[in-house]
């Protein structure tokens, strides 16, 4: 009978431990990405585009204010050294490219400021919208919710959202509603209770479950604190 062998180190069932990161994240949640600060992406990037170009329409006059005064300073530098019988031709020389590179350094300064000032507020531009849109885009759905009959959960909107006001007039309004159709469920379910009691005739019956039946489940509590905007 041959022994046998314990198996490899390697080949033995390694027990799969779960990552940290991985097991922190509460399931559900979801990664902040640009597709979600871009809820209504035309409505967005059409007043991103319109304060990006107020900052160029900014920083454009003074950038050419600033790199003209800095040619300026050359071009004097450059009249003050032909004017001076003591420089030589090579300190002359010299001192003309220094300036020249200075320009050069001055005007790719400007470049990569007026990009990165550009950069920032398109960035400040899609978040500040993204405040706006995301109420709007709630407060829609609310509606389009509403127009079909239903009673959805109101929610809360987030700590800095626009649009509070209009968003908290609108859930009171669903809530009276909710209200309101569950008084209606109830009175009607003793209403039907009590004809069927009192011998009520069949079509009188299928009248009110008919009736019932349109009015739907009762509706729930929905908590205010469940819901977050996008």
């Amino acid at each position: 009978m041959t022994p046998s062998h314990p198996a490899p180190r390697s080949e033995r069932a390694r027990p799969q431990r779960s990552s940290p990161r991985a097991s922190s994240r509460p399931p559900g949640a979801r990664r902040r990405r640009l597709r979600n600060f871009l809820i209504e992406p035309g409505l967005q990037l059409k007043y991103v585009a319109m304060l990006v170009c107020a900052a160029l329409l900014v920083a454009a006059p003074l950038g050419a204010l600033a790199y003209s005064y800095s040619t300026g300073q050359s071009e004097a530098l450059a009249l003050q050294v032909a004017s001076d019988p003591s420089v030589t031709p090579e300190t002359a020389t010299a001192l003309r490219e220094l300036a020249a590179a200075q320009d050069r350094d001055v005007l790719r300064a400007i470049v990569c400021g007026t990009l990165a000032f550009v950069l920032v507020v398109g960035c400040a531009g899609v978040v500040v919208t993204h405040r706006i849109v995301g109420p709007a885009y709630r407060i829609r759905t609310l509606l389009e919710a509403l127009a079909r009959g239903e009673l959805p959960p109101t929610g809360q909107l987030r700590r800095g959202d626009e649009l509070q006001a209009l968003h908290d007039v609108l859930a009171v309004a669903i809530e009276r509603l909710r209200d309101d159709r569950a008084a209606q469920i109830d009175a009607l379910d003793a209403a039907t209770r009590a004809a069927r009691a009192a011998g009520c005739p069949q079509a009188v019956s299928d009248a009110l479950d008919a009736a019932r039946a349109r009015l739907g489940d009762a509706p729930d509590r929905a908590d205010r604190a469940g819901y977050t905007s996008s």
